[in-house]
């Protein structure tokens, strides 16, 4: 099921014509110091993460703190989202934005990319 959902929201992406460069799945990753490190290396603007339960959500909250301990958070937007993730659980994470499904996740990484040319 996830891989379903990754997928569709990359294939959205694409469609819309956001350049989806590298692509990668991290959740797949076994420790958090091999997804921070998969993270640095890959460099993305924006980084994805998604639950489809509320028992894999912690995963959210563990990766953002892990960027954060490693200092690179700040140099990419992190976007939320998956069925059972509300704007509460989104903001107490600390993630830039927050999509509920793939449709909602293009409009964020549009926001997201417009504001930093903005800020560029």
């Amino acid at each position: 099921m996830v891989e379903i959902t990754y997928q569709m929201v990359l294939s959205t992406l694409q469609t819309a014509g956001i350049l989806v460069g590298i692509s990668y799945y991290i959740l797949t990753l076994r420790n958090q110091r091999a997804r921070v490190q998969k993270v640095m290396k890959l460099n993305p603007d924006i980084l994805g993460l998604n639950a489809l339960m509320t028992t894999t959500m912690a995963m959210q909250r563990e990766i953002i703190a892990a960027l954060k301990e490693d200092r690179i958070r700040e140099g990419v937007k992190v976007v939320v989202g998956g069925a059972p993730v509300t704007e509460k659980w989104a903001t107490e994470i600390g993630e830039d934005a927050c999509g509920y499904d793939a449709d909602q996740a293009v409009k964020v990484a549009l926001r997201l990319m417009e504001e930093d040319r903005v800020d560029a």
